[in-house]
């Protein structure tokens, strides 16, 4: 099975920003090595975003940083036509109008890979609609 990462668990993850629980991060570390970690490009997106407005620091030039996840064996998911598209529909399913968000969930159904994340709206929508399976990152 693939994991596909939000924002918020990629920054926990890479930042150390203590939210990540240690069972989390050694089954992370392990999903790298064998490729089967992702992150949509829409997630690389934020990241950037963030990191532009200060909300972070990843400490080197964005794109540096990007190639540098990358380079470790995390998986870069494209938004193709089929991911834009769940994206949009998941709307008329009461999904939250983030489009980020809809774009990284709709990355995770259509891939078909479970989705780490700690926001509490995605959580709360994926508790009635299981084409979304989640991964708890705090453990």
């Amino acid at each position: 099975m693939m994991l596909t990462l939000d924002t918020n668990v990629l920054i926990g993850v890479t930042l150390d920003d203590g939210r990540v629980g240690p069972l989390f991060r050694a089954e992370a570390e392990s999903l790298v090595a064998e490729r089967r970690l992702a992150v949509s490009s829409a997630v690389v997106l934020e990241m950037v975003r963030l990191n532009r407005d200060g909300v972070i620091s990843m400490g080197m030039h964005p794109l540096v940083w990007c190639r540098n996840l990358l380079g470790t064996g995390v998986v870069d998911i494209p938004v193709d036509y089929r991911i834009a598209a769940e994206a949009v529909l998941l709307a008329d399913r009461g999904f939250h109008p983030d489009p980020m968000d809809q774009v990284i969930a709709a990355t995770a159904i259509v891939c078909g890979h479970e989705l780490a994340t700690f926001d509490e709206d995605i959580i709360s929508w994926a508790e009635s609609n299981p084409e979304l399976q989640l991964v708890d990152p705090r453990r």
